[in-house]
C-alpha cells in the first residue's frame, strides 16, 4: 500500500513516514476511545462530557505521556475508570471541592504545558498561550462548581481537574529528573 501511494503520488519517504504515523495515531487513539465508550455504553453522556472536558485540557497543558500502545491503554482506562466509578465515592463538601479546585488551578498556572518529549519544543509564545487556554478552562469550571446544583457531571469533572493536576506535577517532575539526568550524563561523558 505504502509504494503505491509513493509511486502513484510521488510522495517522498519523509512524507510516508508521516501517513504511517498519522495512520497509527489515529487507529490508536480511536480505539482507545471506542473501548472506554464501550465500557460505560451504560452512562454514555457521562462518559462523553468527562472525556471531552480531559481533552480540552490535555490538549493545552499537556501532562504525562506513556511510551507504549498499552501503557497509555492502561492509563486512559483507569483515568476512566478513577473519574467515572471510584473517585465519585470519596464524599467531599462543596467547599472542600472548590478550595482543591483553586489549588488545581494554581498548579496548572504554575506547571503547564507539559509537552511530550517526542514533539517539536513549543515556543515562549504558544507556552504562554497554553498556559492561559488551560489555565481559563479551570477558572471556568471552577465558577461553574461554584454556581451549579452538585450532580455527576460536576463531580466527574471535578475529579477529572483533580486527577489532571496530580498527572500534571508528575509528568513535570519526570520531565525535570530527566533533564538533570540527561545534563549529568552528559558532563560525565566529557570530563
Amino acid at each position: 500500500m505504502w509504494k503505491k501511494l509513493k509511486i502513484r503520488y510521488g510522495l517522498t519517504d519523509y512524507q510516508i513516514a508521516l501517513l504511517r504515523y498519522l495512520l497509527f495515531t489515529f487507529l490508536s487513539e480511536s480505539s482507545k476511545l471506542f473501548l472506554i465508550l464501550f465500557l460505560y455504553r451504560k452512562h454514555l453522556a457521562l462518559c462523553i462530557a468527562t472525556l471531552l472536558l480531559l481533552c480540552c485540557i490535555r490538549r493545552t497543558a499537556g501532562g504525562f505521556h506513556c511510551n507504549t500502545y498499552a501503557g497509555c491503554l492502561f492509563v486512559s482506562i483507569g483515568y476512566a475508570f478513577l473519574c467515572l466509578t471510584l473517585l465519585p465515592l470519596v464524599s467531599l463538601t462543596k467547599p472542600e471541592r472548590l478550595l482543591l479546585c483553586m489549588g488545581c488551578i494554581l498548579i496548572n498556572y504554575a506547571l503547564a504545558p507539559v509537552s511530550s518529549s517526542k514533539r517539536p519544543v513549543l515556543s515562549a509564545t504558544k507556552k504562554k498561550q497554553f498556559k492561559w487556554i488551560s489555565t481559563g478552562i479551570l477558572i471556568v469550571f471552577f465558577f461553574i462548581l461554584l454556581i451549579a446544583p452538585e450532580n455527576e457531571y460536576m463531580i466527574s469533572g471535578f475529579w477529572v481537574i483533580i486527577l489532571h493536576a496530580v498527572q500534571l506535577s508528575c509528568a513535570a517532575v519526570q520531565k525535570k529528573l530527566c533533564t538533570v539526568f540527561h545534563h549529568t550524563v552528559q558532563e560525565r561523558s566529557i570530563q
